[in-house]
Order: C-alpha cells, then sequence, then structure tokens
C-alpha cells in the first residue's frame, strides 16, 4: 500500500471556461466506513497517469464540511464548472431552452387555430464574472452549487431562430413539441473538480478524496449460544441499508 502524503493545496472555487488541455478521469469509491445514523465515510481514488489537468465530473456531495484530498504527487484542487453532456432529464419544471438547445423542433399550440412554429432553439450561454453574482448576492436560476442534480428553473419563454428571425413563445402556450434529433443527452453547465498534477514520484499518482456522505446505515444483529454450560457463543451479523 502506498503512503499518501498531504501535499495538496485547495483553491477556492474558480469558474472558468474549458481547457483544451484538460483530460477527464473517473473516479471509483475504494472504501465506504457506515455509521448507524445514516453517514457514510466515503473515500474515492482517482488514478492520475501523467503530469497535468484532469477534470473530474461525478462531483462528491460531502455533508458536514467535510472534504479531504491526499496524494502521493504535488497537486492542485480546485472546484470550477465545465459545459459538459449529461443524460436528459425530464420532469415537471423541465427546461427546454437548456435540453433542447440547437435542435430543430416543431411546436404545437394549445390553442388549436394558431399554426405550429417551426425553427432552432436558441443556445443561451450563461453569465459570466460579475453577471453571476450580483451585489444582493442573489443567484441567477441556472446557478447552483453544492447539488449538481438540481435543476434549473424553466423560462417563461423558449426563444426559437426561425426564418423570419427570433420567436419569443410562451411556454404555457406549448401542448407538444417535436424534435429533430434529440438523443437523449444534454449540454449542461455542471460542478467539477479540477487536478494539476506535478512532481509525480511514480509512474502513476494516486489522489484519494475523502468525505462524509448521507444514504447508507449499518443495522447490527446477535445471536448469543448459551446450550453449553461451560462456554458461550456470540454470532453477530450486520444488515446494510440504503436510506432514501
Amino acid at each position: 500500500m502506498r503512503k499518501l502524503g498531504a501535499i495538496v493545496i485547495l483553491a477556492g472555487m474558480l469558474v472558468g471556461t474549458a481547457s483544451a488541455k484538460e483530460r477527464a478521469l473517473k473516479s471509483r469509491i475504494s472504501s465506504v466506513g457506515l455509521f448507524k445514523n445514516g453517514l457514510a465515510v466515503i473515500r474515492r481514488r482517482v488514478i492520475i497517469p501523467a503530469p497535468g489537468t484532469y477534470r473530474v465530473e461525478n462531483v462528491p456531495e460531502p455533508v458536514h464540511g467535510t472534504f479531504w484530498v491526499e496524494s502521493d504527487a504535488k497537486i492542485i484542487t480546485r472546484l470550477s464548472k465545465r459545459v459538459i453532456e449529461v443524460p436528459e432529464q425530464i420532469s415537471g419544471s423541465a427546461n427546454f431552452q437548456e435540453q433542447l438547445a440547437g435542435k430543430e423542433v416543431v411546436i404545437h399550440f394549445a390553442d388549436g387555430r394558431i399554426p405550429p412554429a417551426r425553427g432552432k432553439v436558441v443556445a443561451i450561454e450563461p453569465a459570466k464574472g460579475e453577471g453571476v453574482w450580483n451585489r444582493s448576492y442573489r443567484q441567477p436560476s441556472y446557478y447552483y452549487y453544492g447539488n449538481q442534480n438540481r435543476q434549473p428553473s424553466p423560462g417563461a419563454f423558449l426563444i426559437l431562430q426561425t426564418a423570419e428571425g427570433r420567436s419569443y413563445i410562451s411556454s404555457s402556450s406549448i401542448a407538444y413539441l417535436q424534435a429533430k434529433g434529440a438523443t437523449g443527452k444534454v449540454k449542461r453547465r455542471v460542478p467539477v473538480l479540477l487536478f494539476s498534477v506535478s512532481a509525480m514520484k511514480r509512474k502513476t499518482a494516486i489522489i484519494e478524496i475523502t468525505y462524509l456522505a448521507r444514504g447508507m446505515a449499518w443495522a447490527p444483529s446477535y445471536r448469543v449460544d448459551i446450550s453449553d454450560p461451560k462456554s458461550l457463543f456470540l454470532q453477530q451479523k450486520a444488515v446494510i441499508k440504503e436510506q432514501n
């Protein structure tokens, strides 16, 4: 087993553009330590093949401010945002402007007297810099932090690029729409972990991410056998429970 040092610099959250030199890697759970109250100590591992900048998209959701990063190489860790392709999630508050950006659609209106509208859904660029945070410290509807599964609020209008120009269609007036070339995946701006790795001591480096998370617990059970008057036999078991 490698001895992991604590040569880590933890930077603040930065919002920037994706770098062509970033390489996406998956983190895998290497161990889980359970408590009875539904909390678990999760340890994730990332294998680094060479010095460079790496992106981990399955960002942990720690609780109680717990987040430790250890490595046997010198690394700089930071939390940023990137536009990546994720599975489409349709719900009652679906944001079609985001989910169908760039797709050709045909919109049918609830009022059957209005002819269908045809065009391409306009891709709206998210705010950057001072547009992300205003002086009242209020966040725009698409911005979220801490829970990457939280869905942005849908807009009041669906903006289409048509042959005549841009059309702003009230979302409440849409009965149904048809999307050409929809693949079940959408591009979304989500939190990612970035690791800048240098000074590797071996051919590959290990990054360990440890944090507390909710979702699993264990319940012990015991069986005591006293049928023999000269000895006692104790058997212990535990049931792993998933907390919803």
